[in-house]
């Protein structure tokens, strides 16, 4: 089972203890995706249970991020204050720098951005162009630019 979510942005819910932005019941695949400005009223969020999480970027959630056990080479920046995943050896902790966040550019600003060429290094990981493969929704074999 695969899991194709990409930008997921702006995302509301309320009355929720805990907000699930995405969930596999079943083993699958959540790699280069793009989560980004989501509340909830509470302070957690899960981003995803039961996947192999890579190559993601979560980005200013309202709550603390849970992911699976395992995840590694996302990059988690500006959510709750108990978002701790220091457990994954080649994970970020910046800014993904977007091209223009306000206006709903989610790209990585080539430029500047430490998520360009840090995903996975493994060659089935690699951007279309060959190059290795970027954070978020516009990178891995699927990425367009």
């Amino acid at each position: 089972m695969s899991a194709e979510v990409q930008r997921e942005q702006g995302n509301r819910a309320s009355g929720l203890a805990t907000q699930h932005l995405f969930t596999l019941l079943a083993p699958g695949t959540v790699w280069n995706n793009t989560f980004y400005n989501n509340t909830a009223p509470s302070s957690s969020q899960t981003i995803v249970t039961g996947a192999d999480f890579q190559n993601n970027i979560a980005q200013s959630l309202s709550g603390n991020v849970s992911v699976p056990a395992g995840a590694d080479y996302n990059d988690y920046f500006d959510n709750g204050p108990d978002d701790n995943h220091s457990s994954e050896a080649h994970s970020l902790f910046v800014d993904a720098r977007f091209t223009d966040a306000a206006s709903g550019d989610l790209t990585l600003d080539a430029g500047f951005s430490q998520c360009v060429d840090a995903g996975n290094p493994l060659s089935g990981y690699n951007d279309a162009d060959g190059t290795r493969n970027d954070m978020g929704a516009f990178g891995g074999a699927g990425s367009e630019w």
